[in-house]
């Protein structure tokens, strides 16, 4: 089976700007910059809430943060 292309067409705005549900239609769309958005304006409070919980390393927090980006 041959993948097939998917267009991204990026929206209108700057992504730092846009509302959370913007972003994550963008993000739908595969649009990274809407990604990266969402990453830099909730990964703090992810890393935060995630380094609370006892008995998990710096690095295992730091993984499953960023699990929660890519996984969403």
């Amino acid at each position: 089976m041959i993948g097939r292309l998917i267009p991204l067409r990026r929206r209108t705005g700057d992504p730092g700007e846009m509302t959370d549900e913007a972003l994550v239609a963008g993000c739908a769309a595969r649009d990274p910059s809407a990604l990266a958005a969402l990453f830099d304006r909730h990964h703090r409070d992810v890393h935060r809430f995630l380094a609370r919980l006892r008995g998990v390393d710096d690095h295992v927090v730091d993984d499953l943060a960023q699990d929660t980006f890519l996984q969403a």
